[in-house]
């Protein structure tokens, strides 16, 4: 059984997407807080700065699981190109 690249590809791409999504969500946390001034406020931001590297860190991984399927993808083509030569050595 083989992997096809070109699922592989979709995959990564779909990954790379959602890990800037994810990635993305930490600049919305601060946005949201809206008692300036208080204590609280200074609460929630600290908790919003706080999650935001959590998510850059979670969207980073996230996206580097897309590289890693399209650099497989890659892999699994030159496998079969390899195979394809060694099979068949006549055909181009």
């Amino acid at each position: 059984m083989t992997v096809s690249p070109g699922a592989l590809r979709e995959l990564g791409e779909a990954l790379a997407v959602q890990g800037h999504r994810v990635r993305g969500l930490g600049f919305l946390l601060d946005d949201d807080a809206e008692m300036t001034g208080s204590r609280t406020w200074g609460e929630l931001l600290h908790g919003a700065l706080l999650w935001r590297g959590k998510l850059e860190a979670e969207g980073d991984a996230v996206e580097q699981l897309g590289v890693n399927a399209g650099i497989i993808a890659a892999g699994v083509e030159e496998c079969d190109a390899a195979n394809g030569r060694a099979l068949c050595p006549t055909s181009r």
